[in-house]
């Protein structure tokens, strides 16, 4: 799999499923998204594909596509990370015509309302809401980005196998909800995982959470004061977030300081 089709099935995984995740949580996203029920089908060469359901100011992911789905057909992989990096891309409209514009128009709209709570650092320190959507988004970006790494990479298959056949749970109090992933099966999810997890990941606050997101926490130090709780497998924990490093570099270049 080259480099740009990988990039795209990271982002063909991660936009859709942090957009199902936020959209019942945000207002500002759920007005970007608001207006008559669609479908949404983007494609691209090497079966890259994901379906969108937008209805009630929430989207849903979905495999099966519908009849009447506005499809989006992208001729080169590179055309589909442009895109999805809001830069100029043509997409070739191959059905649902009647939605062409104001569907694009409104998960434009949602695309730029993510864009704010995922990346607008500064806007998350100022606004205690704002902080815990941008933590729950960013983490769940990172577990999303490291299933499809999993799923495609030619390396996945061997780390599946040294990750295990558990989940790994993160969690803050001030979450909505804890977010799940179990890559032998390469599953993710929010709330508790199907069976006892391999190990456990809790954060005293968010704060903690932004802190390590922006690479900037003191594991060994947090792990002392009781900030940082981790339950289980250590070991597996520490090759869990390699690989999530690892997806996400692909999306978005580490900073220079290193995680510990």
């Amino acid at each position: 799999m080259s480099p740009s089709t990988l990039k795209a099935a990271l982002y063909l995984e991660v936009v859709p499923g942090v957009l199902t995740l936020l959209s019942g949580h945000d207002e500002a996203l759920a007005a970007a998204l608001a207006g008559p029920a669609f479908g949404i089908v983007f494609a691209g060469p090497h079966g890259l594909r994901a379906r969108l359901a937008i209805a009630d100011g929430a989207i849903r992911s979905e495999d099966a596509g519908r009849p009447g789905d506005l499809r989006l057909r992208f001729m080169s992989a590179g055309a589909l990370v442009r895109a999805f990096e809001n830069r100029p891309a043509f997409a070739l409209p191959l059905g649902g015509w009647r939605h062409l514009r104001d569907g694009v128009r409104r998960f434009g709209r949602a695309g730029e309302r993510l864009r704010v709570i995922l990346d607008d650092r500064e806007a998350a320190r100022r606004d205690p809401a704002l902080l815990a959507l941008h933590a729950w988004g960013s983490l769940a970006a990172g577990l999303a980005a490291a299933t499809a790494w999993l799923r495609h990479h030619p390396d996945g298959a061997a780390e599946r196998a040294q990750l295990g056949e558990g989940a790994f749970v993160f969690d803050c109090d001030a979450l909505p909800s804890p977010l799940w992933i179990h890559p032998a099966s390469l599953r993710r999810g929010a709330g508790e995982p199907p069976g006892a997890p391999v190990a456990r990941v809790e954060f005293a606050h968010v704060p903690v959470l932004f802190a390590e997101l922006g690479h900037r926490l003191d594991a060994l130090a947090a792990l002392g004061t009781g900030e940082l709780r981790i339950t289980g497998r250590l070991p597996l924990v520490d090759r869990l977030s390699a690989v999530i490093n690892r997806a996400s570099a692909l999306l978005r270049p580490l900073p220079e300081r290193p995680i510990r």
